[in-house]
């Protein structure tokens, strides 16, 4: 894996001559049963080059593999839980990755002079120490915080050779790119309730946080490396489910990514991983014990620290930033190239992030100009949906939605679809298609898969709420109803039946908004393919019918058709197989070759002529779509009495759907109108009981009338359909006999230039036999009338009904608070009469205070009186006391100076001297 051996420039990332890195995976061997769905997550050959040899004396168990050596970021999240939510995402990741997981490994070239670069590092005394630190430190089975911080250290040392700060080198750092940064002690921005706050060992930063912002954001993360202490961790099913969930995690925060890069670092061993929306595969282990290993890992490093390759390591188109969008010319779609001004700035609306499938992202552009206000008063804004499609599907919705306004009818009649505008360039360096190197599953091969930017002008809507009344649902479905029949009237098959794509037109309570005409088809001939044989058109549709749309309200025809394509296929491959038998025997243009042809394709035309019969008859007609509205009717109501999951899972288990829409028993077939209004209901009668108990029991708060429109629909639709089945089987056997194709076989001129195939010789016989029906037929026409009607009558009768309950509710809430008022008004006589009460308490009260005060003043005028009688009393007693002082007769007064004087006033003597 030095430098880039011829023939494998085709699979280079980049268009240099002399690509810094080519990646690729080797032709992967054919399976052993072709027919046969992978069932192992790890596919047999991976682990037959590189069996697990587990550690017996250190055995980890689920939640250690599961989760990262560093520890969530919010502490409430136990182990218990954070183990439940793991195991939700990483069984939908199982499913749909399994079979994904290519069965070849991961191929790195590159050229001389990255190796010349690596080995120059690889070479540095510095980086020679830390690969031996790793390896005493995996021999000592250290902790597994310890191998990250040699990691992020030989990181370290690598960015900085490869970037150094002296003036004129060419690698002078200019940002925070590439930066190895442990997870152990680092803030994510992320909801800490998400299931995935375990973290990553280790992420390669793009660049700094922002000014005066200390958390990093998954938005950030350009690469990751998972590191595990043993070596026989590196392709057990935790550690790839692991990083898958991490791998979806930079799908959902950066939204338009072509493939992602990571690395596994186990023990030892470095694995260098590659995803995209079509599959996942790994490099084969590099040893950091072996000197040439050391090599390679250096180079998977550099691919990690170098901007210049950022392309390369992680596609990754940043809508959001876009103020100008180039669109692209189309000739078929009449589309000239032009740019499209963005006012103020693309913002996403939804998005699906993966990481497989079609990974849908849609921004828009919200505007508040004068001239972008429709009609109706509305805005519109201009669009951008960027998707993973299959390559022949890129232009498809351009293509409907402008076929839609050449049609002054639809024009006039769908006001309210989008306008097109064109498809808009992706940046050059960016990744527009998938691997071309898919495992095959179920006797296909995953699609390759291309970015669609289709560019529209369209309202805005906001989903229906959960809450919405039965009346309001009736409306909206009788308004999807007549667009579906609109649709229909003009060709457009719209076949995306979804709670998504039904849509309330932002500002209006009940108008209905349509979106996402992707999966939309123009009659019956298979989306975006070039014009076909009419078999050929025939098998591909019913091919695209089983794979379009939800599964909980795919029609029952999706299943039923499967066996058409699939019995065609395999005779077609037999046919193929022996004619080629044939010609090695016999040899090219031959008679005895020719006749041979013959007789193989006659014996295979009424297993052809049944395969195709199938498929014509039980493809996904124009009523299809009715049949699957009355579903996500139904699963609306039950979301209301929060019965989605349950519901969800009888729609989409085997045999359960089609109990409950098909009748059994020997009524099953209509085989004429008149069966419909006899035999017919009378099967209906048998199977009411079963179905008011699923109406029940999902939708229990739903109305009686309600339920009654549910099995109108589903009559009214189970009995149109049986009868144009009936019809198209008439049809086709009448214009497709056998007799009538052995006959056409033998005056075929095989051999011919039109004629030089098996499937050429087979699609002339079923041509201009009118196999395709692509025209809205009676059967259908009628039905589509009924179920309006159903729906109209029902929306007012559930009106009716719903004002009735609200006036009910109105006058039991009024008679509610007439009681509450009369209680309130008795409450408040009962205080009056308690304050009343307590007044004459008080009032007696005060009433005892006055007698006791004036008992209380009255005794004290007594005391007063008493008082004056005794002062008066003393008062005669002073003047009797003084009147006989005066009385006394008067005495000889002594000298002052006498000793007798002196000697009372020394003692003190108060008494007259005589």
């Amino acid at each position: 894996m030095a430098t880039a051996p011829p023939g494998q420039a085709h699979a280079a990332v980049g268009g240099n001559p002399d690509p810094p890195y080519t990646f690729y995976f080797p032709p992967a061997p054919p399976p052993p049963d072709p027919d046969k769905t992978p069932t192992k997550f790890i596919p047999r050959v991976i682990l037959g080059l590189h069996p697990i040899e587990r550690d017996p004396t250190s055995e980890s168990s689920r939640l250690a593999d599961a989760i990262s050596g560093s520890p969530p970021t919010h502490a409430a999240v136990t182990a218990a839980k954070l183990l439940d939510d793991i195991n939700a995402i990483e069984q939908g990741l199982l499913k749909d990755g399994t079979g994904r997981w290519h069965p070849t490994l991961y191929t790195m070239d590159t050229s001389s002079e990255v190796h010349q670069s690596a080995e120059k590092i690889r070479d540095s005394q510095q980086i020679t120490g830390l690969f031996a630190n790793i390896n005493e430190a995996v021999k000592a089975k250290k902790h597994e915080k310890d191998i990250v911080r040699i990691i992020c250290q030989i990181g370290d040392a690598v960015r900085r050779q490869l970037q150094p700060t002296g003036a004129g080198d060419d690698h002078r750092p200019q940002s925070d790119y590439g930066r190895f940064v442990r997870m152990e002690n680092v803030k994510m921005d992320n909801d800490a309730a998400d299931p995935e706050v375990n973290k990553v060992d280790i992420f390669v930063r793009g660049s700094k946080p922002s000014n005066g912002k200390t958390k990093n954001h998954w938005s950030n993360v350009v690469a990751f490396i998972e590191v595990k202490r043993r070596n026989w961790q590196e392709l057990l099913e935790t550690t790839a489910l692991q990083c898958l969930r991490y791998a979806r995690k930079m799908c959902q925060y950066r939204v338009v990514t072509s493939h992602i890069h990571y690395v596994t670092w186990c023990g030892n061993r470095l694995r260098l991983w590659y995803l995209d929306a079509v599959l996942f595969g790994c490099s084969r282990p590099f040893d950091t014990r072996d000197s040439l290993d050391q090599i390679e890992i250096v180079k998977i490093l550099r691919l990690l620290c170098l901007q210049e390759h950022s392309a390369i390591l992680t596609g990754h188109w940043d809508v959001a930033a876009q103020r100008e969008l180039q669109i692209e010319a189309n000739e078929a779609a009449k589309v000239t190239a032009r740019t499209i001004q963005i006012s103020k700035g693309l913002q996403p609306l939804y998005v699906r992030y993966g990481p497989f499938r079609t990974r849908t992202a849609v921004f828009a552009d919200h505007v508040d100009d004068a001239d972008q206000i429709d009609d109706f008063g509305k805005v519109k804004v201009t669009m951008v949906k960027a998707s993973w499609v299959a390559p022949h599907l890129v232009p498809h919705e351009l293509m409907i939605l402008k076929h839609i306004q050449r049609k002054k009818r639809l024009r006039r009649n769908l006001p309210l679809l989008p306008i097109p505008i064109g498809l808009a360039q992706v940046p050059a360096d960016f990744q527009r298609a998938t691997s071309q190197k898919t495992r095959p599953r179920s006797g296909f091969p995953f699609p390759a898969r291309a970015i669609c930017s289709l560019v529209t002008q369209q309202h805005l809507g906001y989903p229906i709420p959960i809450d919405v009344s039965p009346p309001r649902l009736a409306r909206l479905h009788k308004q999807f109803a007549e667009q579906l029949f609109i649709l229909a009237k003009g060709g457009v098959h719209y076949r995306d039946v979804s709670n998504g794509n039904m849509r309330i037109l932002r500002g209006t309570d009940d108008t209905l908004l349509i979106i996402d005409l992707g999966n939309a088809r123009l009659g019956m001939r298979p989306r975006g393919h070039a014009p076909i044989s009419d078999a050929e058109a025939t098998i591909d549709g019913a091919i695209d019918d089983t794979r379009s749309a939800t599964p909980e309200f795919l029609p029952l025809c999706s299943t039923k058709v499967k066996k058409g394509p699939k019995s065609w296929n395999m005779t077609m491959q037999d046919l193929s197989k022996s004619a080629r038998l044939l010609l090695e025997k016999t040899g090219n243009g031959t008679d005895s070759f020719h006749e041979g042809v013959r007789n193989m394709i006659s014996g295979s035309l009424g297993t052809l002529r049944k395969a195709l019969k199938i498929a014509a008859v039980h493809s996904h007609r124009y009523i299809d779509d009715l049949e699957s509205a009355t579903y996500l009717h139904m699963w609306q109501m039950a979301r209301r009495s929060g019965n989605t999951d349950q519901f969800s899972t009888k729609l989409t288990t085997q045999g359960e759907k089609d109990v409950f829409w098909e009748e059994t028993g020997p009524l099953n077939t209509v085989s004429s109108p008149t069966t419909v209004c006899g035999e017919f209901r009378l099967t209906v009668l048998a199977l009411l009981t079963c179905d008011h108990q699923t109406m029940d029991n999902f939708c229990p708060d739903a109305s009686e009338e309600w339920k009654s429109l549910m099995r109108g629909l589903r009559e009214t639709i189970h009995a149109a359909q049986e009868q144009l089945r009936h019809e198209l089987e008439s049809q086709f056997e009448r214009d497709v006999p056998l007799s009538a194709l052995k006959t056409a076989l033998k005056d075929l001129p095989v051999g011919t230039d039109r004629c030089k195939e098996v499937k050429d010789i087979v699609n002339r016989l079923f041509e201009g036999r009118g196999l395709a029906k692509n025209k809205i037929l009676p059967t259908e026409v009628n039905c589509f009338e009924e179920c309006i009607r159903l729906l109209d009558d029902a929306a007012r009768k559930l009106e009716d009904e719903h004002k009735q309950e609200r006036q009910a509710v109105e006058e039991r809430e009024q008679a509610t608070e007439d009681e509450k008022r009369a209680k309130e008004k008795m409450k408040r006589a009962q205080r009056e009469k308690r304050r009343a009460k307590e007044d004459k308490k008080q009032a007696v009260k005060r009433l005892r205070e006055a007698v006791e005060e004036k008992k209380r003043a009255k005794e004290e005028k007594e005391r007063a009186k008493k008082k004056m009688r005794q002062a008066a009393e003393e008062e005669k007693r002073a003047d009797e006391v003084t009147q006989a002082l005066l009385k006394r007769p008067a005495s000889r007064e002594e000298p002052r100076s006498s000793p007798t004087r002196k000697r009372k006033r020394r003692r003190g003597d108060s008494r007259p001297i005589p």
